[in-house]
């Protein structure tokens, strides 16, 4: 097993890199890449939807289910333009939606917080992460460009510290090996 590892140092060398570059380009450029990564995501949507829409016609005679293929297939692809043509307002679309999921999430926490009776209150970390939840929630809904910002720049910051790690462990497993 260590042998095998050993071999495979390189592996993690430019997996780090990679997250280092991805998190470079997080970090320096917040308000590019959200976009950028918007309309990928949207180009990955609409061909997947292509391609199930070919498979569903290919299959027509052998499936019974085709059409309901056919019919998420063109979702898919209706979805994917959209984001492809409109990647402003599908960011704040998502960020609004995550921002409604880290409302409802804080609410939830809150209530089980409140719910609990004294005693298992003790030590709970509920309320703290129903507020942080919430006010996260809110900034998310009423200002989703700036939230959107904000999260790409964690994130970026997030990877470039995995990426360093990772570059840091190959080398201490190249060592290993020799």
């Amino acid at each position: 097993m260590k042998a095998q590892l050993s071999k495979s140092w390189w592996f993690l060398f430019i997996k780090g890199l990679l997250f280092v570059l991805f998190g470079g380009m997080l970090t320096f450029y917040p308000r590019e890449t959200p976009q950028k990564m918007i309309f990928l995501l949207g180009l990955i949507i609409l061909l997947g939807g292509l391609i199930i829409l070919g498979l569903s016609l290919l299959n027509k005679k052998d499936n019974k289910g085709w059409v309901g293929l056919m019919t998420f297939a063109v979702i898919d692809i209706a979805l994917g333009l959209f984001i492809m043509v409109t990647p402003n307002l599908a960011l704040k679309v998502v960020t609004f939606l995550i921002g409604l999921w880290a409302l409802l999430v804080g609410i939830y926490q809150l209530y089980v917080y409140f719910s609990a009776g004294k005693e298992n209150r003790k030590g709970s970390m509920g309320l703290y992460i129903g507020i942080l939840a919430i006010i996260a929630g809110l900034f998310m809904v009423f200002n989703p460009v700036p939230a959107t910002i904000f999260m790409t720049i964690i994130i970026g910051i997030l990877s470039l510290i995995v990426g360093v790690m990772l570059v840091g462990t190959s080398f201490r497993v190249r060592k290993m090996a020799s």
